[in-house]
C-alpha cells in the first residue's frame, strides 16, 4: 500500500491540544491534504485550528464532537465535505478513577466503533482504496502497574483489537492497515494532574511519588513516532515511543 502522507485526508479524535494536536501539525508539515480535528473541547479546538491554519494554509477545521456518541453524525458530515478519509486516528483517551464506565467508552468502545465504521467505508471489498487506521495507546496497554487498572485494562484492550483487526488476513481482504502507537510517560494534560503543586489533595501520595519519579518525553516525540510508524508499520503491529526511542513490540496472542 502507498504510505506517502502527501495529499491524504485525515481525522484525528482528540485533537485539539496534547499528542493530537501535534500529530496534526506534523502531519500537515508533510503535506497531508486536510486534517479533520476532532474534540469536545470547542475553544482549544477552534484556536488549534486557527492556528494550524495560519501556519499551514486552510487544510485544518474543527468539529466538536464526543466520541462516545457523535460517531454517525459527524462520519456522515465528513463524507459528505471530503468523500474520502484516508486516515484515521483514534487518539481521544482519557483517566477517570471514578468513572470506570466512561473510562472503558472512551478509551477502549469508542475507538473500535470509529475503526470499525471507517474501516468499512475504507476497505477495497466495499469499493474503497484502503487506508491506515492509527489507534493511540499507552505504554500501560503493555505493562501493568498497580494503579490505574480500569485506564490500563481500556488499553489492553485497544492493543488486542488492534492485532485483531489488523491481521495480514483483514488486511489482504480490505487493503485497511490497523496499527498501535503507545507512548511512555509524556507531558500531557493526562498527566498534568499528577504534577501540579495542588495534586496531593486528590492522589495518593504513592501514586505521585511513582509518577514524578519517571522521565518524561515531549509531545513532539510522540507525534514524530506517528509520522515514523505510518511509513514504516506493518498492519496489525504495536509500537511504543518511550523516552524518545521508538520500537517495535513483540506482542503476543
Amino acid at each position: 500500500m502507498e504510505r506517502e502522507l502527501k495529499d491524504k485526508i485525515v481525522v484525528i479524535t482528540g485533537g485539539a491540544c496534547g499528542i493530537g494536536f501535534s500529530i496534526a501539525e506534523k502531519y500537515l508539515q508533510n503535506q497531508v491534504a486536510a486534517v479533520i480535528i476532532l474534540d469536545t473541547q470547542q475553544e482549544k479546538g477552534e484556536k488549534s485550528t486557527n492556528i494550524l491554519n495560519e501556519k499551514y494554509g486552510d487544510k485544518a477545521i474543527f468539529k466538536k464532537c464526543d466520541v462516545t456518541t457523535d460517531l454517525d453524525l459527524i462520519y456522515c458530515e465528513i463524507i459528505d465535505a471530503y468523500k474520502y478519509v484516508d486516515i484515521l486516528i483514534n487518539n481521544a483517551g482519557i483517566s477517570e478513577r471514578d468513572n470506570p464506565r466512561l473510562t472503558m467508552n472512551v478509551n477502549a468502545l469508542a475507538p473500535i466503533e470509529w475503526t470499525l465504521k471507517f474501516r468499512k467505508h475504507m476497505s477495497k471489498e466495499n469499493g474503497g482504496k484502503g487506508g491506515t487506521i492509527l489507534n493511540m495507546g499507552s505504554l500501560f496497554g503493555i505493562r501493568s502497574s498497580y494503579f490505574g487498572p480500569v485506564y490500563q485494562a481500556s488499553k489492553h484492550a485497544l492493543n488486542g483489537f488492534t492485532k485483531a483487526i489488523g491481521h495480514q488476513f483483514n488486511f489482504d481482504n480490505s487493503g485497511v492497515r490497523v496499527i498501535a502507537l503507545c507512548p511512555g510517560f509524556t507531558t500531557t494534560s493526562l498527566v498534568k494532574k499528577y504534577l501540579d503543586e495542588d495534586a496531593e489533595k486528590n492522589i495518593p501520595s504513592h501514586i505521585l511519588e511513582f509518577v514524578r519519579s519517571m522521565k518524561f518525553q515531549s509531545v513532539d516525540a510522540v507525534s514524530n513516532a506517528a509520522v515514523d510508524i505510518f511509513v514504516k508499520a506493518e498492519t496489525g503491529t504495536i509500537w511504543v515511543i518511550e523516552n524518545n526511542v521508538l520500537l517495535q513490540h513483540e506482542y503476543e496472542m
